[in-house]
């Protein structure tokens, strides 16, 4: 019998979040060879709700740890049983970010040396750092969310603590990816398995991030509080100058469009 921990940190329920919740539950318990328990660390910090799952799960002999946040729901039937199948040390679904630039939660590196615990986005330069994975399927990834992710337990035996750590160079996601690469271990998403985060999903977020650019272009304004949103304005503006110089005109019209697979 397989033994799995589900483990989803807690700083406030949604209801949202609660009906998903129970679809994920009647899958686990519809399968009598699943021995699954249940822990919801409540409004600890992630890295320490985290550990705290890792730890028991070594401790108790768990095979799998189920995590998954407090903020996405909308996870199809029949999920926990597809991302088993792929029989990877660590498979996540996809999610997107509920702002602006409202980018897949999936990416490869554009350089191999880089290392993804420097992800502050204050240190961002003209190109991305992170590229957003455009395939289908269970394809490995370098850096990816952990939405609804699953972990083999055998692996947090190689790689010794600390497993998560959240600092302001990067969330505790990006730094255990990292430390999974150190280690030799590859993680992967499930292009098919596509969570709804806080209301944006694979179907919106191309209307939502054109609604934002066009909002810029109309009034020249954005959130100059964002980093994220600061890069992309001034990418844009230089893409802007650079079709002037070539074209001697300057359309205005959302040059960034992301493609939705």
């Amino acid at each position: 019998m397989l033994k799995i921990l589900f483990c989803c940190p807690v700083l406030d329920i949604r209801y949202e979040w609660f009906i998903g919740f129970l679809e994920i539950h009647k899958e686990l318990e519809s399968h009598h060879d699943w021995d699954v328990t249940y822990m919801f660390p409540y409004r600890k910090p992630v890295q320490i709700a985290d550990t705290s799952a890792v730890r028991k799960a070594i401790k108790e002999d768990f095979d799998y740890i189920l995590r998954m946040d407090d903020d996405v729901w909308d996870i199809p039937y029949g999920s926990v049983e597809q991302l088993m199948k792929a029989d990877k040390d660590a498979i996540s679904a996809v999610m997107y970010c509920n702002g602006f630039p409202y980018q897949r939660c999936a990416g490869v590196k554009e350089e191999i040396a880089k290392n993804m615990t420097l992800m502050e986005l204050t240190k961002y330069k003209e190109e991305p750092y992170v590229h957003e994975l455009d395939k289908l399927g269970v394809q490995p990834v370098d850096l990816t969310a952990f939405p609804f992710i699953l972990f083999k337990v055998s692996m947090f035996k190689v790689i010794p603590e600390p497993w998560f750590v959240g600092d302001e160079d990067a969330p505790t996601d990006s730094y255990f990816c990292q430390k999974m690469a150190d280690y030799g271990f590859q993680p992967y998403v499930d292009m098919g398995i596509q969570v709804n985060h806080r209301g944006i999903t694979h179907l919106n977020r191309k209307s939502r991030y054109i609604e934002d650019m066009n909002k810029y272009l109309l009034t020249g304004q954005y959130d100059g509080n964002d980093a994220l949103h600061k890069k992309f304005m001034a990418l844009y503006e230089k893409m802007r100058a650079e079709d002037k110089t070539k074209k001697g005109e300057v359309k205005d019209e959302c040059i960034f469009s992301p493609e939705v697979s």
